[in-house]
């Protein structure tokens, strides 16, 4: 089973960095929601906005669908 859950971690950590989209959930609702990946360095605002409940913060309160 570990191996399972491995490939798809290694699946998915793949789609992120060749797409810069990140999937989450919500920390609020626990809905997924995709985002755009923003460098540190940027100026752009990094907050996420969930499409069920309404809920923005910061990418620390929605954890990644996948994580290691």
């Amino acid at each position: 089973m570990e191996n399972k859950l491995r490939k798809q971690f290694e699946l998915f950590n793949e789609m992120v960095q060749k797409s810069n989209i990140n999937v989450v959930t919500c920390g609020n609702c626990g809905a997924i929601v995709l985002h755009k990946v923003i460098p540190l360095s940027s100026n752009e605002n990094a907050d996420i906005e969930c499409h069920d409940c309404g809920f923005t913060s910061e990418p620390c309160n929605f954890p990644d669908l996948y994580m290691e």
